[in-house]
């Protein structure tokens, strides 16, 4: 058996190859080919291709939204539309506190952004 990176909106995904007598046995769960993953680790097309050139026996997967045409855009420019609505939200929670506190309690709210690697 053996591990083969793929992508999807979470990061660490693994499809998996397991080796039989018979030939392969292709298993993965929802997976999609984004070319500019957030985390960098692309999906292995190499080890895809190499797998192709053998026995492969079966094909299991999953797959979110398959009968609907086109792609998903990468979590890329996912995350620019996160950060762009999540600035306007955060502009909008902080005059509606700020109005609330400062009227009731003569106080200013400071929101902090909390900013998570991968």
């Amino acid at each position: 058996m053996e591990f083969v990176h793929v992508n999807h909106s979470i990061a660490d995904v693994v499809a998996l190859a397991i080796h039989t007598p018979a030939g392969i046995i292709f298993h993965t769960a929802d997976f999609k080919f984004d070319y500019t993953p957030v985390d960098g680790k692309a999906t292995d097309f190499r080890k895809l291709a190499e797998l192709g050139d053998k026995e492969v026996l079966a094909i299991l997967s999953d797959s979110t939204n398959v009968e609907k045409t086109g792609y998903t855009p990468s979590e890329k420019e996912l995350g620019k539309t996160f950060y762009s609505d999540w600035t306007t939200t955060k502009n909008q929670i902080r005059e509606i506190l700020g109005k609330h506190l400062y009227e009731r309690m003569k106080r200013r709210p400071m929101i902090l952004p909390i900013i998570m690697e991968v």
